[in-house]
């Protein structure tokens, strides 16, 4: 069983943003003082299952070949959301008056949960050079895409 937990949490202050307008006889200034937090949660458990078999030609070539599909369970939250305060300013004739307030956008998602299951091809080559093996495995995921490693050890 594999268990696999990410967090990140980004918090930044943006700039102020002033914007004028004007019509009818009404002008004014909208001011907005943003703060944008982003996070990202992630956690899951994975089996994997696999079928993988190798073959050895002349002592020093190794050639790999399987098949598998993980077995995934585990959930992920994001959170990307920006709150500010505003101030919104109205001037018609020799009458200002300004309205504070605040703005709250919120693009969150809560508990998604990945694939269940995520089938898998794998193959590799590897060399065997006196006591040393180094083996280049290649998992390629349908639905992903592929990983390539190297691994290195000395055999007894």
């Amino acid at each position: 069983i594999i268990y696999q937990k990410n967090e990140l949490s980004f918090e930044q202050e943006v700039s102020t943003v002033s914007e004028t307008f004007s019509d009818g006889g009404i002008s004014g200034t909208v001011t907005v003082d943003p703060t944008v937090r982003f996070g990202i949660i992630s956690e899951s458990y994975t089996i994997p299952l696999e079928v993988v078999t190798a073959f050895q030609l002349f002592w020093f070539l190794n050639l790999t070949a399987g098949a598998g599909v993980d077995v995934i369970h585990g959930s992920s939250d994001i959170v990307l959301s920006a709150a500010g305060d505003v101030n919104v300013t109205f001037s018609s004739g020799s009458a200002t008056v300004t309205q504070p307030g605040q703005v709250t956008v919120d693009g969150s998602t809560r508990d998604v949960s990945p694939s269940s299951f995520r089938p898998k091809l794998m193959t590799g080559i590897g060399f065997s050079i006196l006591m040393v093996k180094i083996d280049f495995p290649i998992v390629y995921y349908p639905s992903a895409g592929a990983a390539v490693g190297v691994t290195a050890g000395v055999v007894f």
